[in-house]
This record gives structure tokens, sequence and C-alpha cells, in this order.
């Protein structure tokens, strides 16, 4: 499995809290059968400015990545973000937020407040840019609102969350159907909660569309 969506790397943002906290989400994922993890801390243009992020990020992954090596553990950790879309966004160079060397982008739409015209046209402006915007935890957002997002040529992630209940499973099966479900991600924090136990139980009833999650994540990795 692909783990598209997790905030494992250490003291970047208010997912995981130390190393320690890291390698053992990272344990939880390589049992659970994950063999690659799209790192994506928050960026939040209002917050931090990118320079500063990209740093920390680094730092982070860094360390992790000499952990893992030093612990023997055979995960590959790919550097993103998740990416709140502001108005202020459009400053700074988006290519160095993408997912590891590829053009696609992992964007959280806001959460606290009505979407006007300006996010749909907003999410035009990226595409124009040459980004690829991935819609994070699609699950999570009104239809009222995705309605539209629907409408566009782009693509969507979805949390292991949504198959938690059955109304929200029944919405992440409806969004595989149509097209608008690619991705499935833990977007694990801290290390209180193991999802991966869950993504694996999924994998095992839902197999055809996690193994699409899967190939697409793999087309996404290698472009």
């Amino acid at each position: 499995m692909v783990d598209f969506h997790a905030h494992v790397l250490p003291c970047v943002d208010h997912g995981s809290d130390s190393l320690n906290t890291s390698l053992k989400q990272i344990v939880m994922a390589k049992k659970a059968g994950v063999k690659k993890i799209v790192a994506t801390p928050h960026y939040y243009d209002n917050k931090d400015s990118l320079s500063e992020f990209l740093q920390r990020r680094e730092e982070g992954y860094k360390s992790l990545q000499e952990a893992l090596v030093a612990s023997s553990i055979d995960v590959d950790i790919i550097k993103a973000a998740e990416v709140n879309l502001q108005t202020d966004l459009f400053k700074n160079d988006l290519k160095k937020l993408c997912i590891g060397d590829t053009n696609f982008l992992l964007l959280e739409m806001p959460m606290n407040i009505n979407w006007n015209s300006w996010h749909y046209d907003a999410i035009d402006e990226i595409i124009a840019l040459g980004i690829n915007p991935i819609i994070a935890h699609v699950n999570r957002y009104s239809s009222y609102y995705t309605k539209r997002l629907f409408e566009k040529d782009i693509l969507f992630q979805v949390n292991i969350e949504a198959f938690l209940s059955f109304s929200s499973r029944r919405n992440v099966l409806s969004l595989y159907k149509n097209g608008n479900a690619h991705f499935i991600g833990s977007d694990i924090h801290g290390k209180d909660k193991n999802p991966y136990e869950k993504m694996a139980k999924y994998k095992s009833r839902y197999t055809k569309m996690f193994n699409d999650f899967e190939l697409n994540s793999y087309n996404v990795l290698e472009s």
C-alpha cells in the first residue's frame, strides 16, 4: 500500500511531536503492509514563510531517514506538503511544495469558511501554472461545495476515516464509482491511534478499490 497523506515528519507541524513518535508511526505502517508514505506536513501561507517551512521539513526528513536506516526499517518516505488554499498562496513557488519531484500538489480546501468563486478559480490558476492539484480528504467536505470540484479534471484523496461508518463508507464507494476518489491516506498525526490497522482491514474488504488507489499513487510518484 501507499499512504498518500501522513504527518510523520518529526517536529515539522502538529503531527508527529518527536522522532520517537515518527518511528512508531512508521512501524505501524510497515506492519500493515505500507511500503511508501507521502509525508505531507501542513503548510499555511499565513503562518509560515516558504523558506522556513522547507528548511524545517528538510531537517525533519533527514533526521527521520537517518533513524530509519539505523533501525533497518525499509519504508520509502516522499517529501510533500498539505497546502492550505489561501489568497496569498500564489506568491510562492508551488513547485517546491509538490509531491517529490512531481508536479502534483496535495491541496487542502478551507474547512471553516464558505467557498466562493475565488476558490474554484484559484484551482484553475494552479493548473495554469503547470501544477496538478490533488484535493486532500475530499470526504470531509460538503457535497454542496465538491459538486463544482468534480466538474474539473483533477484528482481526489480520501482518508481511511471515511470507511469507519456505514454512511461515510457509502459516500466513498460512490466517489470511487464516479471517478472522484483516487488515493487513500491515513492522515495520521500522533501516535495514539493506528489508522494503518483500518487500512489493512478495508484493503482486504475492498481489494479492487485499494489496488486502484495504489496504482494511481505509483503513477503519480513515477510521473
